[in-house]
């Protein structure tokens, strides 16, 4: 089942709203009646944004909205596997009221938690979550107006009088072009200038919904540092750092327990 979020729009379809108080159990009936399922504009957090004017304010935002986001999509995964047994008209979209009005992109992230728990092998999830990730922080940063590029100068290069038109990209990276760059590096995607990290714009793989979910923590420290690869590479990284890791635990184990059986 492919998700997505729309705006609401048609109010004559019977909708079924789903907010924070929604028991599944006890409205069963009704949700598998409804025309459509609708979520609530507040439950989503899409009102709030998740930068305030410092770095430390911003980390406690997005540490807040990011266990918010995950409680929403366990809530949402239980209506699903309800659903998916039942004859229900839910075809796997979500209409939100207000849409328009959002200030940050939970909705994106919502859907990124249910198809890539629900649409991906378990060894499939890793890969899904890196290129949900990085359209997500493309997509807060385009919706915040982070960088400002006017004529190929982000906003610092501009009120500093740097003459500099690829942003915070290194000369000696080759995928470096003067517009916005198509590979779907996380850690590139992660990286804030100082002079945006100052206004409060910063981001952390600690707080993003889908990484919080599908990497562990030593991984999403270490997708800080896997700076112009190709996904495709940073995948192999990552599957690498998660092998290793295991491999090290194992080893671990081992030699902890091999005392009581001398």
């Amino acid at each position: 089942m492919k998700f997505e979020v729309k705006k609401l729009e048609d109010k004559k379809v019977k909708y079924f709203e789903i907010n924070e108080k929604t028991d599944f159990k006890a409205s069963r009936q009704e949700i598998v009646e409804a025309e459509a399922i609708s979520i609530d504009f507040d439950y989503l957090n899409l009102g709030e944004k998740l930068y305030g004017n410092s770095r430390k304010s911003s980390k406690l935002i997005q540490k807040k909205n990011c266990a918010h986001i995950i409680k929403v999509f366990k809530h949402l995964k239980k209506m699903v596997k309800m659903l998916k047994k039942t004859d229900s008209k839910f075809d796997g979209v979500f209409y939100v009221k207000g849409l328009d009005k959002k200030k940050n992109n939970n909705d994106l992230m919502i859907v990124a938690l249910l198809d890539t728990a629900l649409n991906f092998k378990p060894h499939e999830r890793l890969g899904s979550a890196v290129n949900y990730a990085c359209d997500y922080l493309d997509k807060e940063n385009t919706i915040n107006n982070m960088c400002d590029f006017k004529d190929n100068k982000c906003i610092k290069h501009r009120e500093k009088k740097i003459d500099k038109a690829t942003g915070c990209c290194p000369p000696f990276c080759k995928y470096t072009e003067c517009k916005t760059c198509t590979v779907k590096n996380l850690s590139c995607k992660l990286f804030m200038c100082d002079y945006l990290e100052d206004r409060g714009y910063i981001f952390s793989p600690h707080t993003v919904p889908v990484l919080k979910r599908h990497l562990n923590w030593f991984e999403r420290f270490m997708s800080i540092g896997l700076l112009f690869k190709t996904t495709k590479k940073t995948i192999k990284c990552l599957w690498a750092i998660r092998i290793l890791l295991v491999a090290y635990l194992i080893v671990f184990v081992g030699l902890v327990s091999i005392p009581f059986f001398v």
